[in-house]
């Protein structure tokens, strides 16, 4: 295959950015890439807790650090 013929390959898995926990409760933030935005999806105890779609990647990694912010001051654990 030749330099033109390459595929383009865009990132397109989910990621956990932060895990963390409180007792026997987990929570974790998720990010899913789509071609034209991406969507934060927060998880407590595996229930969706929020859940945003974003045009800029800067955007959700903002909103994800205000949650994880929250939820430390409440009490949790980051395990990450």
């Amino acid at each position: 295959m030749s330099v033109g013929e390459m595929a383009t390959h865009t990132y397109t898995d989910p990621t956990v950015i932060w895990r963390l926990r409180r007792g026997k409760r987990a929570a974790r933030a998720t990010i899913i890439p789509h071609t034209m935005q991406t969507t934060l999806i927060v998880w407590i105890d595996e229930e969706l807790e929020d859940a945003e779609d974003f045009v800029e990647w800067a955007g959700e990694l903002e909103r994800a650090e205000v949650v994880r912010e929250r939820l430390l001051t409440d009490g949790w654990i980051d395990v990450s």
